[in-house]
């Protein structure tokens, strides 16, 4: 039996056993929150010695999803923070990433100094961890150097960050 997917192209073979009905309610089950921001809790640490906090850690995260691409965005305040850990620093996805992706749209900002740094993530494919770095200029040009308490600069409770981007979940995700 052909339909039409999503109900204006024609030729597409409904999956075996399955009626158009069934279909459009899996379809549409699977696909209600799309373009929708949706909140999440993102997961964070440290390679090593994990952070602490007075209450849960500040990091709030949204997303918005078509199809297989995610856009995401995390903000992290340290306002509660405790102990800010050692190691280098990492948040979690919504999904998993499809492919390798290095994010380029994030911020740490020094709220004491009034400067901002910039913030990449890094996340490889089949996975939600990204890793986080700053920028660091040296000599030769501009490159990335882990994003842990004391570098770029040591952080306080008064500095926050945000890192957002785009990617294409993994497949099943």
């Amino acid at each position: 039996m052909e339909y039409q997917y999503p109900f204006y192209e024609s030729g597409v073979e409904l999956p075996e056993g399955m009626s158009l009905d069934d279909y459009r309610h899996e379809y549409y089950k699977n696909n209600r929150n799309t373009g929708r921001v949706i909140a999440y809790t993102p997961e964070g640490g440290t390679d090593d010695t994990q952070p602490t906090f007075d209450g849960d850690p500040l990091i709030v995260g949204h997303y918005v999803r078509i199809g297989s691409a995610v856009h995401f965005n995390i903000t992290v305040d340290f306002d509660n923070i405790t102990s800010f850990g050692t190691g280098e620093y990492y948040l979690t996805l919504p999904f998993p990433a499809r492919f390798e992706y290095a994010f380029r749209e994030g911020q740490l900002h020094d709220d004491s100094a009034g400067i901002s740094y910039h913030m990449t993530g890094e996340v490889h494919a089949d996975s939600d961890v990204l890793q986080l770095f700053s920028s660091d200029k040296v000599a030769s040009g501009v490159q990335d150097a882990e994003f842990t308490s004391s570098s770029p600069i040591t952080l306080t409770v008064d500095d926050s960050f945000h890192i957002s981007g785009t990617y294409i979940a993994a497949v099943g995700a």
